[in-house]
């Protein structure tokens, strides 16, 4: 994913700008079809949407939490 953003502000005699860019990258978990894969960005704030595959039904494990 990348986005990059652009803002500026006029009061009278002064002026703000900001600006930048990102880039995030992350693993899908296996079954995930990254072609219907959506993103936007938006006020400051990235949505990514993820049609996950059905869960496959396990049975419950324990893990010993070492001391």
């Amino acid at each position: 994913m990348h986005a990059e953003r652009h803002e500026e502000k006029k009061e009278g005699r002064r002026s703000e700008f900001r600006y930048g860019s990102f880039t995030r990258s992350l693993m899908l978990p296996a079954g995930v079809d990254a072609d219907a894969i959506k993103a936007g960005y938006g006020k400051g704030i990235l949505t990514v949407r993820i049609t996950m595959p059905e869960a496959v039904e396990q049975e419950p494990k324990r893990i010993a939490v070492q001391k």
